[in-house]
C-alpha cells in the first residue's frame, strides 16, 4: 500500500494515541482536564482522517476497522474512566448529604461496553442512511470531556474573582494568596475557604453543586450508553439539502447557548451538555414530525 493511502490511517492512529495519552494523564497523573483535552484532540483527528481519506480517495477496509478501534479507546474507554472519576460515593450539595452504594460508580463501565457494541454493529451493517442510528460515540466522548473542562473553567473563574456576582475590587484575595496555599482547590468547599465569604455567597457556581451528585453523573452514564446502542434516528450532515432545516435550527440554538454560557457564566464548556440535549430533542421531534406528515399524506 502506498504512502498516500496510509495518510488517513496515520491520522486515525493520532486519534488512538490521543486516547491512550488521555488514559495515562487521568489514571497515572490525575489530570482529568488533560484527559478531556485529549478527547477533543482525538475528535479533530477523527474528523480529518475521514476528510483526508475522501480527498485522497484512500478509503480502505483496514482504515474503517482502525477507525472503530481508535474511537473505542478515545470516545469509549477514556470517557468511561472520566465518568468513574466523577461519580463520588458521598453526596453533598443541593440540600442533600449522605452516602451512596459503592456499586453506582461502576455504571461508568457501561460507556465503553455500549460504545464497543455500537461500533461492532456499525461495522457489520451496510447502511446508506443519511441519519445516525443511535448516538454517535464521538458525541458521547465530547460530553464527558466537557465535565472536567467545565469545572476547570468554573474553578478558575471563582478563583480569580471574575465570576458574575463576584467583584475583585475590595476583595482581599490575590494571586499571591493562591500560591501560598499548599495545594490548589479541588472542590467548592475549598474555594469557599479561600474567597471572602460575603463576596462568595453571590458567586456560587451551579456546576460544582450539580456534579457533586454521583447519582446524576451515573444517570448520564446510563442514558448515554442506552442512546449509543439504540436505533433512534438522529441528525447528521449527510442529510439531503431539503431535510436540513432542523439541523440549521440546532446549530443556531447551539450558537446562542454557547454565547449565553460564555457571557453569563464565563464558561463556554457548560454549553456542551445543553447543546447535546438540544441535538437529541430536535432530532427526535424532527423524526416524529416527518413520520406523522408521511402518514397523513399516505
Amino acid at each position: 500500500m502506498s504512502v498516500k493511502n496510509n495518510i488517513p490511517n496515520l491520522l486515525t492512529l493520532g486519534n488512538l494515541l490521543s486516547g491512550v495519552f488521555g488514559i495515562v494523564a487521568l489514571t497515572w497523573h490525575g489530570f482529568p482536564e488533560v484527559a478531556a483535552g485529549c478527547i477533543l484532540l482525538g475528535g479533530l483527528f477523527d474528523v480529518f482522517d475521514g476528510a483526508v481519506a475522501r480527498m485522497l480517495k484512500a478509503s480502505s477496509p483496514i482504515g474503517a476497522q482502525l477507525d472503530s478501534l481508535a474511537d473505542l479507546v478515545t470516545f469509549g474507554v477514556l470517557p468511561g474512566l472520566i465518568a468513574y472519576t466523577y461519580i463520588p460515593v458521598t453526596v453533598h450539595g443541593l440540600g442533600l448529604d449522605g452516602w451512596m452504594p459503592e456499586w453506582i460508580r461502576y455504571t461508568a463501565f457501561l460507556i465503553p461496553a455500549a460504545g464497543a457494541w455500537r461500533l461492532a454493529v456499525f461495522n457489520v451493517t451496510d447502511s446508506n442512511s443519511t441519519k445516525f442510528k443511535g448516538l454517535p460515540i464521538p458525541a458521547n466522548g465530547v460530553f464527558w470531556a466537557s465535565i472536567p473542562l467545565m469545572l476547570l473553567a468554573s474553578t478558575a473563574n471563582e478563583f480569580f474573582g471574575i465570576r458574575a456576582g463576584y467583584s475583585a475590587a475590595g476583595a482581599d484575595f490575590t494571586l499571591r494568596d493562591y500560591r501560598a496555599v499548599p495545594e490548589a482547590p479541588t472542590s467548592l468547599s475549598e474555594l469557599q475557604t479561600l474567597l471572602p465569604p460575603a463576596k462568595f455567597e453571590t458567586a456560587v457556581d451551579p456546576w460544582w453543586d450539580l456534579l457533586s451528585h454521583g447519582s446524576l453523573v451515573a444517570f448520564f452514564a446510563v442514558l448515554l450508553s442506552v442512546l449509543m446502542v439504540s436505533r433512534v434516528e438522529l441528525m447528521s450532515f449527510k442529510m439531503k439539502a431539503g431535510e436540513r432545516r432542523p439541523l440549521w435550527i440546532w446549530l443556531g440554538l447551539s450558537a446562542a447557548v454557547i454565547a449565553t454560557t460564555s457571557i453569563v457564566y464565563l464558561n463556554p464548556f457548560a454549553a456542551i451538555p445543553i447543546v447535546l440535549l438540544l441535538y437529541l430533542v430536535i432530532s427526535i421531534a424532527s423524526t416524529l414530525f416527518s413520520r406523522s406528515r408521511h402518514a397523513v399524506q399516505s
